[in-house]
């Protein structure tokens, strides 16, 4: 077992770096955020039902009322997460957009804090120190600054703590994460559809968005397709990780996920940095090691839990599952 938790984390990995490098040489091309989207919304609906069965994950019940109450509402939280992390890949390099997603905990503490009047040792506050001053310094060092593309990526980093906050409570309703991602997957397919057409889906079928790309039309097909299958692997594989392991262990492989991201769009995309910058992205991974330790430990201390809880979602943004 140990040998196939080993290779699932390695395709969590790679899935999520080529998710991350394919979205950055499209939006190279094809600066449409919006359409990478809905393309990765539909490859998910067609396929996340044939893996429900093979996880023997029956799709929940969803009432009337359950639209309003979180259907609805999560489906809007994952648009707007996606579309906004897609767009600060296209404004800044992925290596500073994954840095200021670094600041996910930080949100989380503060929603859950002003919200939820949830209640945090001291230990938690220092870990969040090293989080926010990384940050900074990678934001004030950064060679492709860009403004929107900072708020972007912040949005995207707001969101999705709130939307990890929200999914945990719906998944305490004894919703399976898979099924779960189908529901939400399909609702928001269903109100990205008429927005997509709007905002770019008649410039794409009546205009020049397709037609300019010439031969460069295949390439974008290809890539669009790799883009979206990448985005489904690597919740897939996190979340068979997930439940082979214990929470250090795949707390601590979410870190070293963001590091290879990092790492690997460097390399590939050829972002320049500078000492400053790895600097702070290297402080602000410091951060988030210290936040799930201090995390961990006083979840430990509350309750024993031998293998990780498939009922709770991960603390980190594109981990699992919605």
């Amino acid at each position: 077992q140990s040998s196939r938790a080993l290779l699932l984390c390695c395709v969590w990995w790679a899935a999520s770096s080529l998710n991350n490098v394919f979205g950055k040489t499209i939006l190279g091309i094809f600066k449409f955020p919006v359409t990478i989207t809905l393309v990765q919304l539909v490859f998910a609906n067609c396929l996340i039902p044939i893996l429900v069965p093979l996880f023997n994950a029956r799709e929940g019940i969803v009432k009337a009322d359950d639209y309003k109450r979180w259907v609805l509402p999560l489906a809007g939280l994952k648009l707007l997460a996606s579309i906004s992390s897609h767009l600060s890949i296209l404004k800044v390099p992925v290596s500073y957009a994954h840095t200021v997603k670094a600041l996910t905990p930080l949100f989380t503490v503060l929603i859950s804090r002003l919200v939820l009047r949830q209640t945090f040792s001291y230990k938690i506050y220092l870990s969040l120190v090293p989080i926010v001053l990384g940050v900074i310094v990678a934001s004030l060092t950064e060679l492709s600054f860009d403004a929107v593309g900072l708020a972007s990526a912040l949005v995207a980093t707001v969101t999705f703590s709130v939307q990890n906050i929200f999914s945990k409570k719906v998944m305490k309703e004894k919703w399976h994460p898979l099924s779960l991602l189908l529901v939400v997957s399909r609702a928001a397919l269903a109100l990205l559809a008429p927005l997509w057409f709007v905002l770019e889906g008649h410039t794409i079928l009546f205009g020049t968005g397709w037609t300019a790309l010439g031969t460069q039309s295949h390439t974008v097909v290809y890539e669009l397709l790799a883009n979206a299958t990448c985005n489904l692997m690597q919740s897939v594989a996190a979340f068979m990780f997930l439940s082979m392991v214990s929470p250090v262990t795949y707390s601590v492989a979410n870190v070293t996920k963001r590091v290879v991201v990092i790492s690997s769009s460097m390399a590939i995309l050829h972002n320049p940095a500078t000492a400053w910058n790895i600097a702070g992205m290297g402080i602000a991974s410091i951060g988030i090691v210290l936040y799930n330790v201090f995390k961990l430990g006083e979840r430990k201390a509350k309750r024993p839990e031998p293998l990780a809880d498939l009922t709770a979602l991960p603390e980190k943004d594109e981990e699992l599952v919605v």
